[in-house]
């Protein structure tokens, strides 16, 4: 304290500083999922921080991919995780998540190796969800989930998760409604990111 009297402009500029890197905070890169919006109509995509949002007709699938991201519930470092939660008010969707595969430039087709289904809550955010922490709900027996809001899913695929400029793509192939394909378009995968305060 002796010193900040003497100092006093000294401090106040140290403090300063402290202060702006606190709340700059810093820039996190992670996969981030689109569509090509010249490839269709009736699917658009939208980035949020830390989640990309893919919305159909009467329904939405937050996205989330486990690389260098923080809020994802599973870091499994030998294993890439996607963590797909879905909003629909319709009941008469479901899913199948063995259904999923995803594409390198110059790979074969990757099914996910692990599948967890969980419950995520009613509610999506840019503060970040995680799947699982809330009771579990019967979505019914599988291989193909009923889906209602709240449905979580976490793929994981059998490969070291990639740095977040790499360059691939998603085809969820095991989603219907009332018995019948819904065609989603390609999912592709570019390189994203949001600032993290504190």
């Amino acid at each position: 304290m002796m010193l900040c009297n003497k100092k006093a402009k000294h401090c106040r500029y140290v403090f300063f500083l402290i202060a702006v890197m606190q709340l700059q905070g810093c820039q996190i890169h992670v996969s981030e999922a689109y569509f090509e919006t010249s490839e269709n109509k009736e699917w658009h995509s939208e980035n949020n921080a830390r989640f990309s949002t893919l919305t159909g007709q009467d329904i939405s699938i937050y996205l989330r991919a486990s690389n260098t991201n923080p809020h994802f519930s599973d870091k499994d470092l030998n294993h890439f995780g996607i963590s797909l939660w879905f909003d629909t008010e319709s009941r008469d969707f479901k899913f199948n998540p063995n259904d999923v595969f995803m594409t390198f430039s110059g790979a074969e087709k990757l099914n996910p190796v692990k599948v967890i289904i969980k419950s995520a809550g009613l509610r999506s955010d840019a503060a970040g969800w995680r799947c699982g922490n809330y009771p579990i709900k019967n979505f019914g027996p599988e291989p193909s989930y009923a889906l209602h809001r709240g449905f979580c899913v976490e793929l994981y695929f059998g490969i070291t998760p990639p740095p977040p400029e790499t360059s691939f793509s998603m085809h969820l192939e095991g989603l219907t409604r009332n018995n019948k394909r819904v065609v989603v378009p390609e999912i592709r995968f570019r390189k994203g990111s949001f600032w993290q305060i504190g």
